[in-house]
């Protein structure tokens, strides 16, 4: 809404789908109060949550394939078209100004599929040289940086891989300390 910050939590007991509930503070310090439930639940650890500025984009890969729309300035929930299958392992999402919605899905292709808010569609775009899970995505002048995460099995990566979206190319830059 005008001048909050939204935030998304997300909590899932064993064997349940709780909703996730968007949290706007109250202007008065340390108080907040819940806003309105998504129209379906989903698996805490398994959803990836993003912003542009404008929307909050959920996805959901254990129970769906859809992405939630939540949009602060009305209080509604809406779905977008599903990722038809492309959800598959641990995900990571980031709104990249101008391009849409990116989901890298570790999964055996390393899918990278980009939602057109607009057009409210999926297109596949380069896939991740590294495939990984659990690592952080994060736009910062216009591009794509996947940090860190899990390769197969249980191997750390400390790779920075950056994607841009006006040449659909992936580049690595210097990996993070250890």
């Amino acid at each position: 809404g005008s001048g909050t910050v939204e935030i998304v939590a997300t909590y899932a007991g064993v064997g349940s789908q709780s909703a996730l509930v968007i949290e706007v503070p109250d202007p008065s310090p340390l108080a907040w109060y819940p806003s309105i439930a998504m129209p379906r639940g989903v698996a805490g650890g398994e959803a990836a949550a993003t912003s542009d500025g404008q929307n909050i984009y959920v996805v959901d890969h254990l129970y769906t394939d859809s992405i939630y729309i939540y949009e602060p300035d009305t209080g509604v929930w809406s779905t977008g078209a599903p990722s038809q299958g492309t959800t598959a392992g641990w995900l990571m999402i980031a709104a990249v100004p101008g391009s849409g919605v990116h989901m890298i899905s570790e999964n055996p292709n390393a899918t990278h599929t980009v939602y057109d808010v607009v057009a409210d569609e999926w297109t596949p775009r380069a896939p991740i040289p590294t495939p990984r899970r659990a690592g952080s995505a994060e736009v910062v002048n216009g591009k794509l940086y996947v940090i860190g995460g899990v390769g197969s099995g249980v191997s750390f990566h400390d790779l920075v891989e950056v994607y841009d979206p006006a040449t659909d190319s992936w580049s690595t830059v210097e990996p993070m300390p250890t």
